[in-house]
């Protein structure tokens, strides 16, 4: 079924919903790929699991261990997981636990994080204003010539909102930009509007695609920069994606490509490329590139539910090739 949605009505309606950075969530909408979200427990009164703990232990280190300077920008990175109750609460277990000069951090450190995060809630609101200017340009490429949207989008819709998403400066393509889309999700799911969820998914794929291409290939050229200074040449590295190969070619057609055709591209697979080396591909690219975003931020889980989609979808065809 085609929905039709008025471009103007519909961005007029989520530019004046006002929010705040929220925990990362995208709803399942088949059959086009929806980044599922853990449910955490950084957000009301969820107990944390395990890993949540963990990545609050690795926070707190990392915060108590940064100067005054340095805490805005650390906690603006991870606003999700140091903004939460159950951050506090983890700091004063912490506290309780301790003595002499590992409590005397923590209890300085809960009172830093206070007064930074008022400030930083402030920036960010300042923030938000301005990528949701951003995000309503990308939408609006999604949009057809007479100013509606129409869904499932088109081959040259989503190749709008690829092109758009990958117009946008680099430095707009940030923590807040994801929290603005997914605010934005969560507006358009409460009204209903379904067509406006999977546009909005649409967002976040080609946002994941664009940043880890983007990512990928200064990571590359890092690797390359090291290599070179060691080796007096330029050489790869087995632990980061190497952009030469056929896999890792057909590696970024795939993170280009409507997630819809993965099934389709996996089971044809060119001349020289297998499932075991796209499998590699993605694999190195999870490990050189998305865990070395912050820890437990949006950007991070969106990215990495991307890859894992891509993953499970290679695992499908591999199994189907058998």
């Amino acid at each position: 079924m085609i929905l039709r949605l008025t471009c103007v009505i519909v961005l007029l309606v989520l530019r004046a919903h006002a929010f705040l950075p929220r925990p990362f969530s995208l709803r399942p909408q088949p059959p086009s790929l929806a980044l599922r979200s853990s449910s955490s427990g950084f957000a009301g009164n969820n107990a944390p699991r395990p890993e949540d703990i963990s990545i609050m232990d690795s926070m707190i280190d990392k915060l108590a261990a940064a100067s005054l300077l340095e805490l805005p920008t650390a906690v603006s990175a991870s606003l999700k997981v140091c903004g939460s109750p159950q951050f506090f609460l983890r700091i004063a277990e912490r506290a309780d636990m301790s003595s002499g000069p590992e409590k005397e951090s923590l209890v300085a450190l809960a009172d830093n994080l206070s007064a930074t995060l008022q400030a930083v809630v402030e920036t960010s609101e300042r923030k938000l204003d301005e990528r949701a200017e951003a995000v309503e340009a990308v939408v609006k490429a999604a949009a057809e010539d007479d100013g509606e949207f129409m869904v499932p989008l088109s081959a040259a819709r989503r190749s709008s909102l690829m092109s758009a998403v990958a117009s946008l400066p680099a430095s707009d393509r940030d923590e807040t930009f994801v929290a603005t889309v997914d605010s934005w999700m969560n507006k358009a799911n409460e009204d209903g509007l379904d067509g406006m969820v999977v546009i909005l998914q649409a967002v976040m794929q080609c946002y994941a695609a664009v940043e880890i291409a983007r990512l990928t290939e200064e990571l590359v050229e890092k690797v390359g920069r090291e290599m070179a200074e060691v080796q007096g040449e330029g050489a790869g590295s087995s632990s980061s994606p190497s952009p030469s190969s056929p896999a890792s070619k057909y590696f970024g057609a795939v993170l280009a490509s409507n997630p819809d055709s993965w099934p389709a591209m996996m089971a044809d697979l060119p001349d020289g490329v297998d499932h075991d080396a796209v499998m590699g591909e993605a694999q190195r690219t999870i490990e050189g590139v998305v865990l070395g975003l912050e820890n437990g931020s949006m950007r991070q889980r969106v990215m990495a539910e991307f890859l894992r989609e891509i993953v499970a979808k290679v695992e499908e065809g591999k199994k189907a090739s058998k």
